[in-house]
């Protein structure tokens, strides 16, 4: 058998992952949270997430070789119809975290859990859900040393 021109691809885990993507409409809700221009974009938040996902999930790429990642992959397969690799660029990508970012990572976050939930039809008696984030910073305020103090003579 003759292999010359045959493309052969190596998907490993990824589509088991993106199906369960899909199961859990998590693209859905992103594509319905985030803000974005169905005019200016190839790929919806939706999908650049799914893309940066099955990527971390796997491989963990830097975001500006995302591409080369899914060079190899069934980028239409696993994303979505008539994407390619090169539409899984960091640009792309980055452009979908800053949106994520604006729209409220952690509401995003709470909305996908518990869609999760309910999906999978998981009965929850109790939630501990926190998701803030804060922090606290000081400086203590010493009084002034002398000399005498630090143990230094005069």
């Amino acid at each position: 058998m003759d292999l010359n021109g045959v493309r052969i691809l190596s998907d490993g885990p990824l589509p088991l992952l993106s199906a369960v993507y899909d199961q859990l409409s998590i693209g859905d809700i992103v594509d319905k949270f985030v803000e974005w221009d169905e005019d200016k974009c190839f790929l919806t938040p939706g999908q650049a997430l799914k893309a940066l996902v099955l990527n971390i999930l796997t491989d963990r790429k830097p975001l500006y070789r995302i591409s080369e990642f899914y060079a190899d992959k069934d980028v239409e397969k696993l994303i979505g119809k008539g994407v390619t690799a090169t539409h899984t660029n960091e640009f792309c990508i980055g452009r979908m975290l800053d949106k994520v970012y604006d729209a409220g990572s952690k509401k995003l976050y709470s909305s996908v859990a518990l869609t999760a939930l309910d999906i999978e039809n998981i009965e929850v008696k109790s939630i501990h859900w926190d998701t803030t984030s804060k922090s606290f910073q000081w400086q203590y305020i010493m009084p002034e040393r002398s000399k005498e103090d630090d143990g230094v003579d005069g």
